[in-house]
Order: C-alpha cells, then sequence, then structure tokens
C-alpha cells in the first residue's frame, strides 16, 4: 500500500497557487482541461501540487530564440 505525505488542495486553493479565478478551474474540469485533478466522491475535488508545478512547467513558453531545441536539453546540455 502506497503513502502518500504530499497534502491535496482545494480548488480554491489550486486557483490561487495558478492565479486563475476558481471558476476557471471549475470550467476546465468540466471541459476536461486544465491540470490533472483527483475527485473523491461525487462532488469533493483536490489537487496535487506536484501535477500544478508540471502542469505550469508544460506550459512554460521559450522567448530564448532556441525553440526547436527542447528547454530541458539548453538547461542540462545534453
Amino acid at each position: 500500500m502506497a503513502i502518500h505525505s504530499e497534502v491535496l488542495l482545494t480548488p480554491k486553493q489550486a486557483a490561487e497557487f495558478l492565479g486563475i479565478p476558481l471558476g476557471t478551474l471549475a470550467q476546465w474540469r468540466s471541459q476536461r482541461r486544465g491540470p490533472p485533478y483527483i475527485k473523491l466522491e461525487d462532488r469533493l475535488v483536490r489537487y496535487r501540487r506536484s501535477d500544478l508545478e508540471e502542469y505550469l512547467a508544460g506550459h512554460l513558453v521559450d522567448t530564448g530564440g532556441q525553440g526547436d531545441i527542447p528547454i530541458a536539453v539548453r538547461l542540462t546540455g545534453m
């Protein structure tokens, strides 16, 4: 049995973390967009901070002029 030590965030906390209105987050869930979430029971929704951070990282816009080279490669040199 896996033990999860990560604290789950409420939709309000997740919206604050992302800097978006709570309604936007709810709309994204209904449209199957946005960051992954956990649905407990019928109406209890929670977010893992790590999922929110991954979601933000996946939407990083590179303005360094090297758009054809993945950012991870440029940062690590690999």
